[in-house]
């Protein structure tokens, strides 16, 4: 699925305007802990600065890395793996994100 930055922006406006104090409580937590709120903040600021996303639904992380390596050579600003445990950077690009190193 790709999602244009106008889309995307709007997305995270909504989410976070329904999140709650309860929402607000848990994502700065997520942020003290460098989790999953950090790459909601980076893909905020990246969609602000125009940025589109392209989301892939990847059932193994085998295949996960197969798309990294078919879309590391257009240089994608950074690529993430949701995983039911958090969330891990397969591209940092030039957005380093709290492992703050490339894989």
């Amino acid at each position: 699925m790709a999602v244009t930055d106008v889309e995307t922006s709007r997305f995270f406006d909504e989410m976070r305007a329904d999140a709650g104090l309860w929402g607000e409580l848990m994502a700065s937590f997520s942020r003290f802990l460098g989790t999953e709120e950090v790459f909601a903040d980076i893909n905020i600021a990246e969609s602000r600065e125009g940025a589109a996303f392209l989301a892939v639904y990847c059932p193994k992380e085998e295949e996960a890395e197969r798309i990294r390596n078919l879309l590391e050579p257009l240089g994608p600003l950074s690529m993430q793996l949701y995983l039911s445990d958090g969330v891990r950077s397969l591209w940092a690009g030039k957005s380093p994100g709290p492992q703050g190193h490339h894989p």
